[in-house]
């Protein structure tokens, strides 16, 4: 069933309506800004005939053209692509083999002139993008703009709430605050490695990164006595640890009937994150034992990037695991307590795994790897 709330349709729908006047224009396509990684990603791609380009992400640092725009917050037209023939990259040609013949460009600026992404326009006929159709589709690309930020506004909301909460209750401190960026990266990792054999589109690739920072809300509610302990927990603090995910579902409910949130059709992936990222694939997890493809994808991803953090992370009771260490563990245990294809899915991206590990990583907390 077509959710219309969904971003993805709303850029879709807006499209077929472009090209009732211009069915030249056949692809828009929006990608959104990681400032902590400097990564660009497809979050919609509205195209007529085969999508080209699937969960594609790329250092904007590598782009110098798109960085200039970034810079100056201009457009850019290109009414002939076949100038990248003689020198095509892997995106260039696909363009090119699909038949595009021109572009327009635009990044999205927020109102701290800080870059949220650009909005890729496309036709099959070069010079397509007349002055005339550049001024109505900068009118458009206010309105995808302020659709991205309408979004994303539940996202900063819950995030912003759960941030307040951290500090007031001392839970946040400069390991948490990393342990949460490395952690939502290996998701999104993970589920990019899924995307195609799960079907999952590059929005809900998006809200992986995002919601699962948010997985442990449940540990502001958990007594400093317990949470902070020097040491492992004994048997009765377990159970008082254990009820976190609980509270966090509980916490989360409260802020997206607070917030009005309920229509935002993404949160059900926030919830899911934060109460089945504990359930283990053979049902012996908690709270609630499922089993198997009972607990959703994005609950599966969660529980390997989150462990595979915390095996690599250094605790007061012991030294940090390396990376190769803690991908023994979890392969040892795939498909028993963890999805097995998730767990490939980390293991077969160890170069992308390191670079996260190390950009987010202070050396008494995590030791940086090397290759």
């Amino acid at each position: 069933m077509i959710n219309y709330h969904e971003i993805g349709q709303q850029v879709i729908n807006l499209h077929n309506q472009l090209r009732i006047e211009w069915p030249q224009l056949r692809r828009i396509a929006l990608a959104l800004y990681d400032k902590q990684t400097d990564e660009l990603y497809t979050f919609v791609n509205a195209t007529i005939g085969q999508k080209i380009l699937p969960h594609y992400t790329k250092r904007l640092a590598d782009v110098p053209s798109l960085e200039q725009l970034a810079k100056t917050g201009e457009t850019r037209i290109i009414d002939d692509l076949n100038i990248f023939a003689s020198n095509a990259t892997p995106h260039s040609e696909a363009i090119l083999q699909s038949g595009f013949r021109s572009s327009f460009t635009v990044p999205m600026i927020a109102a701290d002139n800080t870059l949220q992404g650009f909005i890729f326009y496309d036709a099959d006929e070069s010079s397509f993008f007349t002055p005339s159709m550049q001024e109505h589709l900068e009118l458009y690309s206010e309105l995808i703009h302020s659709l991205v930020i309408a979004d994303l506004l539940p996202v900063t909301m819950l995030q912003a709430a759960v941030k307040i909460s951290q500090t007031v209750t001392h839970y946040r401190d400069e390991e948490t605050g990393e342990h949460i960026a490395r952690m939502s990266h290996y998701a999104r990792l993970i589920a990019l490695s899924m995307a195609d054999k799960w079907k999952l589109s590059d929005a809900f690739l998006n809200y992986i990164l995002l919601y699962a920072p948010l997985h442990d809300i449940g540990k502001i509610a958990i007594p400093d006595t317990v949470l902070l302990k020097p040491g492992p927990l004994d048997e009765s603090e377990m159970v008082i640890m254990k009820t976190h995910v609980m509270k966090g579902t509980e916490i989360i409910d409260k802020l997206i009937h607070e917030f009005g949130l309920g229509d935002a059709f993404h949160t059900s992936i926030l919830k899911n994150i934060v109460a089945y990222h504990h359930e283990k694939i053979d049902g012996s997890g908690y709270p609630y034992g499922l089993r198997g493809d009972a607990i959703p994808y994005e609950s599966r991803i969660a529980a390997v990037a989150d462990v595979f953090d915390a095996l690599t992370s250094d605790r007061s009771y012991r030294q940090a695991w390396t990376i190769e260490e803690a991908f023994h563990y979890l392969s040892s245990n795939k498909g028993t307590l963890f999805d097995a294809d998730c767990v490939d899915a980390l293991i077969s991206r160890r170069s992308e795994v390191l670079t996260i590990k190390n950009l987010f990583c202070k050396k008494s907390y995590c030791p940086k790897e090397s290759n």
